[in-house]
């Protein structure tokens, strides 16, 4: 079985993009336009017993923020790996996501190529740890 993505951005260039990369690799990949959208369909696959394996959200979005969806999905699993990449540099948000351990925050733009091959790092459970991903992508 393909390993779970689920894409979230309000910017459908970057959406696609980042899913045509992440298909390319070999994931199956979801969409979402918003974080309200993404957390329907989180919570509707763990119902399911088909949950993601990680979540890739953008910050600056209207309905829900990647930070709210953070916030929310936290309230229903610890174990869901989340990556945040925005625009917008957020020193409080990245130091709540590397607190939680199981979360990074990436500064666009990032170069896909790179950050898929991070993702696959990732999922292969490469030993390294979330803080090296992060700062070697957004550097």
């Amino acid at each position: 079985m393909n390993r779970r993505i689920m894409v979230v951005d309000d910017d459908p260039g970057i959406l696609l993009s980042t899913t045509f990369f992440l298909k390319q690799a070999g994931f199956e990949v979801s969409q979402a336009a918003n974080g309200r959208e993404a957390l329907r369909k989180l919570l509707g696959a763990q119902r399911r017993r088909i949950p993601y394996d990680l979540l890739i959200t953008d910050n600056q979005m209207p309905e829900m923020s990647g930070r709210e969806l953070f916030q929310e999905i936290r309230l229903y699993t610890r174990s869901l790996p989340v990556f945040v990449v925005s625009g917008l540099w957020d020193a409080g948000f990245a130091r709540e996501l590397e607190a939680d351990g199981r979360a990074a925050f990436f500064l666009k733009p990032v170069d896909l190529e790179e950050f898929v091959t991070g993702v696959k790092f990732h999922m292969e459970g490469s030993g390294r740890t979330w803080k090296d991903l992060s700062s070697r992508l957004v550097s």
